[in-house]
């Protein structure tokens, strides 16, 4: 009797550990930079503005989608193409690792921009490449509630900035 609620006992912990885990896993994985980019990518390959303008933060989105044309994005898609890859991958070479004290002056022109009152949890810059024809490209993400965002400041940054 001993060794059955042992077991039963063993087996709950062990159940409560794999969902805690997976739980986890699940939200940093939302959460991470690199799921971030994994999303432009996704966008920029199934030809999506509205998927690559969810990337923004809610309170530019009406600022940023002055900048976007599907047409652009398509036209973009087809000159990338070469050897009938028809997929763009995008490599991360670079995140830099900005203290928080950086986010201050950003906390600052969104304040002044927008009159909103949005913590900055963390910044970063993002060096990555898109196509080998192509040079490295900097994105700037923000980290707002969790989860990363790419941050508008008037401009939008390649490869970002050919869909305008």
């Amino acid at each position: 009797m001993k060794k059955k609620k042992w077991l039963i006992g063993s087996l709950i912990i062990i159940v409560c550990i794999s969902i805690t885990v997976f739980a986890v896993y699940t939200i940093n994985n939302k959460r991470s930079i690199n799921n971030l980019i994994s999303q432009l990518e996704n966008a920029i390959n199934k030809h999506d503005i509205e998927k690559i303008i969810d990337l923004y933060p809610d309170y530019c989105k009406s600022d940023v989608i002055k900048y976007f044309s599907q047409e652009q994005l398509n036209e973009f898609y087809n000159n990338v193409i070469i050897n009938d890859n028809k997929k763009i991958k995008v490599q991360i070479l670079n995140i830099s690792n900005f203290d928080k004290s950086s986010c201050d002056d950003i906390i600052e022109q969104i304040n002044e921009d927008y009159q909103e009152s949005i913590l900055i949890e963390d910044y970063q810059l993002v060096t990555i490449k898109y196509h080998d024809a192509f040079s490295e490209s900097n994105l700037q993400v923000i980290k707002i509630d969790g989860n990363y965002y790419l941050y508008f400041y008037g401009n939008i940054g390649e490869p970002l900035s050919y869909f305008h």
